[in-house]
């Protein structure tokens, strides 16, 4: 049987001892580092360029098997997309962002032919874990994610920067421009790539997923026919960005090690996300059957896409937020300060007014958030806790870098035998003119078993729980 040692950074991963060298005794015994580029086994490419419409359709599938002394790293393995732009003059949200993150709407991962990880909204997941795992410095320098607070804030009230290279950006009520934002593409045609890393299929950090030698790898991805509107921040008007999607690549990160694969059972533990979206009014209410392996839960509300005319409180201030490249367009928060009790944002068009979750008999909070009355620090803090940031020595997220994009996290400690799968969210809102979308993510702790044949190595049997 081989060592196992539980991951000190998300608490549900799973990594041998020894085998990447980082924290734990060298790894002496790997004798390579390998990166291996495949393509796709199968991909839907018209080549035709469209403003609104993807020229990649249905699914792009991966397949491939890890050698007897290979050993794949889920950590350091992505997407690679590379693609051709047309742009013409236009706004900053015209621009193409976060292409790849965008282009995949659901995916699927199989081991040995079986399914161990699944998202039904690549988007949102992969953004919710990047902010819950990663700092705020690894996620601006690495995924692109720009905090709010980072900029100059307009002194008549809480709004986002719209500001874009070369002071490309909207500029109305409640816009200054600020210094240029590092993650908009330059408004120039020619060739770019985007990279795209596995954190929409689960939690990813430094000692995440190994995929031990002699296993299948199957990867599906299915392509999203908005991409584009989604990538451009554009719902309904013409984008002023023509893209085409040249090509998408895996890009596998292993190390080769001249000894035996696992002997026995070799297991993986990682967190995957499933999502519930649906569009919400005044009342938030719902009632939802979950896993019985549920750990945590995010709540995340998002106004639609594309910016709205000028003294739409609304969708400015979410234009503001999406033309420096954020994935999702948050609803704008009211907030008080503590000594003056006096609102220092534009009114929320889409307020959030009291939230509390319940999972069978665990209330969490045990009174609900008010967020009138008691603010939103307390869920801040909530979640500055859950996500390991409040004992991490690396910068995190500020208090406005939460607020002006807020994930509500809550977990359910519980003994093993309890596995209620009953999970009711409560929750009112400010009546607004736009009506948000809703995602309920449930964190599921997912439990990997591979068991080998002593003799060959071979896989004998890869269960899922």
């Amino acid at each position: 049987m081989a060592q196992y040692l539980t991951n000190q950074y998300s608490e549900s991963n799973v990594h041998p001892i020894g085998l990447d060298g980082s924290i734990y005794p060298p790894n002496e015994v790997a004798v390579a580092r390998n990166i291996t580029k495949y393509q796709p086994r199968s991909i839907n490419n018209n080549n035709t360029a469209s403003v609104t419409v993807c020229n990649l359709s249905g699914q792009i599938e991966f397949n491939f098997n890890t050698s007897n002394m290979q050993w794949l790293d889920l950590y350091d393995s992505y997407f690679l997309t590379r693609y051709t732009t047309v742009v013409g003059a236009g706004p900053s949200w015209g621009k193409i962002l976060h292409l790849t993150q965008n282009t995949i709407g659901q995916a699927y991962l199989y081991v040995n032919g079986v399914q161990v990880a699944y998202t039904n909204n690549w988007t949102v997941a992969s953004k919710i874990n990047k902010r819950l795992q990663f700092s705020k410095q690894y996620n601006e320098s690495m995924h692109d994610i720009n905090y709010r607070s980072d900029v100059s804030l307009v002194a008549a009230g809480l709004f986002e920067i719209a500001a874009a290279a070369g002071g490309d950006g909207p500029i109305g009520a409640g816009y200054q421009i600020s210094q240029p934002v590092p993650y908009i593409q330059p408004d120039t045609a020619g060739v770019f790539t985007d990279k795209e890393n596995l954190d929409g299929f689960f939690m990813r950090d430094k000692h995440s997923c190994w995929i031990p030698p002699n296993c299948e790898v199957r990867i599906v991805l299915i392509v999203d026919p908005n991409a584009f509107r989604k990538a451009t921040r554009v719902a309904a008007a013409t984008p002023t960005s023509t893209c085409i999607i040249n090509s998408i690549e895996f890009v596998a990160t292993s190390l080769i090690r001249n000894i035996p694969g696992p002997v026995g059972e070799w297991i993986l533990k990682f967190v995957t996300n499933q999502i519930t979206t649906s569009t919400v009014t005044a009342d938030c209410n719902r009632n939802l059957t979950v896993s019985p392996n549920i750990m945590k839960t995010a709540i995340v509300f998002q106004a639609p896409m594309g910016p709205g005319a000028a003294g739409d409180i609304l969708d400015l201030t979410q234009a503001g937020k999406t033309a420096a490249g954020d994935v999702l367009a948050y609803v704008t928060q009211n907030e008080k300060t503590d000594t003056t009790r006096a609102i220092t944002g534009a009114a929320g068009a889409a307020q959030l007014n009291t939230l509390q979750l319940q999972l069978g008999s665990i209330v969490n909070p045990p009174q609900a958030y008010d967020f009138a009355t008691n603010l939103h620090r307390e869920a801040y803090e909530q979640y500055l806790q859950l996500s390991g940031k409040s004992k991490s020595n690396e910068s995190q997220e500020s208090f406005f870098d939460w607020l002006t994009e807020p994930i509500y996290l809550f977990d359910f400690p519980r003994p093993d035998e309890d596995k209620s799968t009953n999970l009711i969210v409560r929750a009112t809102r400010t009546l607004g003119a736009v009506t948000p979308q809703m995602h309920i993510v449930e964190m599921d702790l997912t439990v990997v078993s591979m068991k080998f044949d002593p003799t060959s190595g071979a896989v004998i049997e890869t269960l899922v729980n």
